[in-house]
């Protein structure tokens, strides 16, 4: 019971200072933390002659959204997580508590991606105290922001569009299914 108050506290916190979905950060011990298990779809990505289908977690709550990949330690390639937004937003992520490095695909309402950028794991150095790694890891984000307008998200295990024959240079388009 006590984990649970103090997540709500913790969410409550978060919600109230900061409005956008896109900026809300869960702040937990991944030692003892437990994810409940989220709906799946396909991803079709395509561009260029290239395509490849990622199974993906879907977060469209906040408090999906909030979690995020936070506190795994791998994401298999052909997997990742699709962040669904009800209105267009312009925010960038973070990666507190995410331990592995990440693309992040910004998609437009057209299911154009209107950037794709490379997002470094931010671990806690030795010594570390929680409010300075949480500065530092909001430090590094900002050149995760994508400076146009999406309604959603793909994160991916870093380097696998590569890994599947994507440019960085060519348009790229996504594509989903949800109930």
């Amino acid at each position: 019971m006590k984990g649970a108050a103090v997540f709500a506290f913790c969410l409550a916190a978060v919600l109230w200072a900061r409005p956008a979905a896109a900026d809300f950060h869960f702040r937990a011990d991944c030692a003892d933390f437990a994810r409940p298990p989220l709906e799946k779809t396909t991803v079709l990505l395509s561009g260029a002659g290239a395509r490849a289908e990622v199974s993906a977690e879907v977060a469209s709550t906040a408090k999906d959204k909030a979690l995020g990949l936070m506190c795994r330690r791998n994401l298999p390639d052909g997997n990742g997580m699709l962040f669904l937004f009800d209105t267009p937003v312009s925010g960038g992520f973070w990666m507190f508590n995410t331990y592995i490095d990440l693309d992040i695909l910004y998609i437009g309402e057209d299911g154009k991606v209107v950037r794709a950028v490379r997002m470094k794991k931010c671990p806690r150095a030795a010594f570390e105290s929680r409010p300075k790694w949480e500065r530092r890891c909001h430090a590094e984000s900002k050149k995760y922001v994508p400076g146009a307008k999406y309604t959603a998200t793909l994160e991916l295990p870093a380097g696998y569009l590569k890994r599947k024959g994507f440019s960085p240079e060519q348009p790229l388009t996504a594509k989903w299914r949800t109930r």
